[in-house]
């Protein structure tokens, strides 16, 4: 078991010894003892074992006798981690075993944090601690690392790793295989799938963690029948809060990993049709697209050349009119001039009494045009 700040268990044995043979006994004298903020102290009487005080972290005893045993409960946090990484702790397995709803074999990897109940700890060292002391270690050895023969790593062993085995069995076969490999939602369908519009649930592995904490916690306490733990967050100052054990979860992975392999080949494969169906339709509807461009293209080239053809059969139209307008006034001025001629013609004729034949009326007319430079008979009078 290791602790992120190093503190250190004694086991203090004061005999007292005498300044000659002669003497038969020696006086016990006092000493006073002192906890650590991080520590709790068992103070023992070394003839009969039993406990004389717990002392709290923090605190002082005073008037001790010099040969009273000291066991020191660490009140830091403690964390036993299961897994197969470098950083486990070396007495442990590496992986917890359950099975899942399909019965297949599963390795459980993770760590598991706690704080001992400190009204509890030198009731837990009495029942627990003192029994596991070995020869060449200090007490329970705490923090001593890389032993995995210490006897707090013995006992957690023994007590954390077992009971975990055994708690996880009515938990983890509520799941498939595939819902613990790959920590899909808990409501997400057989291929990991969520339905569309549907909020995604909570990660499957952190579901079972919290089913773990609960239900370990309980069981821990049937098996050493107190509370002589509480989850990481535990605080001395409010000692009627216990909070539950803490289990956190880094993977739970088939031991067997075929079914994982042509599950994943499966899939491979599925995403490769399903990504050629998406590029083959993307494919059409760029060709659609493409057509679509096309027509409108020339549906647009089409409205412009319409356009185009009716402005100038419109343009046509208007110039013809305009020649049949300018032709219809150039006809209507000849026929007024043709006018104006007959009446000047008849006009001569009466000052002549009516002795102006037609030719002589044309010679009239060109000779008022300026187009002939005398008339044969002399002056023509055509009145005022």
């Amino acid at each position: 078991m290791k602790t992120r700040r190093q503190t250190y268990t004694t086991f203090l044995l004061a005999v007292a010894t005498c300044a000659t043979v002669a003497l038969s006994g020696c006086a016990r004298g006092d000493k006073d003892v002192y906890a650590k903020p991080d520590e709790v102290i068992c103070v023992y009487d070394l003839e009969d074992g039993k406990l004389i005080e717990q002392m709290a972290p923090g605190s002082k005893l005073t008037e001790v006798e010099n040969d009273a045993e000291e066991n020191v409960i660490v009140a830091s946090n403690r964390f036993w981690n299961f897994t197969m990484s470098p950083s486990k702790d070396v007495a442990s397995a590496g992986f917890i075993i359950s099975r899942d709803k399909t019965q297949k074999k599963m390795q459980i990897q993770g760590e598991i944090n706690m704080k001992f109940y400190v009204p509890n700890a030198c009731e837990w060292n009495s029942n627990y601690g003192r029994r596991s002391f070995k020869a060449g270690y200090d007490g329970m050895a705490f923090n001593v690392e890389g032993d995995p023969n210490t006897p707090w790593q013995v006992w957690l062993k023994r007590n954390f790793e077992d009971l975990l085995g055994r708690v996880s069995e009515s938990v983890v076969d509520d799941y498939t295989w595939k819902q613990l490999r790959y920590n899909w939602p808990t409501n997400a369908d057989e291929n990991g799938i969520v339905p569309d519009g549907v909020e995604v649930g909570e990660p499957v592995l952190r579901e079972i963690e919290v089913r773990l904490s609960e239900l370990f916690t309980a069981e821990l306490g049937k098996a050493l029948a107190g509370q002589y733990f509480c989850g990481p967050g535990y605080d001395p100052a409010k000692p009627d809060v216990c909070p539950l054990i803490q289990i956190q979860l880094t993977s739970i992975d088939l031991e067997d990993q075929a079914p994982a392999v042509e599950f994943e080949k499966l899939q491979a494969q599925r995403e490769a049709n399903t990504n050629a169906t998406e590029a083959a339709t993307l494919a059409e509807q760029s060709k659609d697209t493409n057509v679509r461009a096309e027509v409108a293209r020339l549906a647009e080239q089409k409205e412009i050349k319409d356009a185009q053809s009716t402005a100038a059969i419109e343009d046509e139209k208007r110039k013809q009119l305009l020649l049949e307008a300018q032709q219809a006034t150039a006809a209507a001025e000849a026929q007024q001039a043709a006018n104006n001629e007959l009446a000047v013609c008849a006009q001569a004729a009466v000052l002549n009494g009516g002795a102006i034949q037609p030719e002589d009326c044309a010679r009239i007319i060109l000779a008022l045009k300026g187009l002939s430079p005398s008339v044969p008979g002399g002056t023509v009078n055509v009145g005022t």
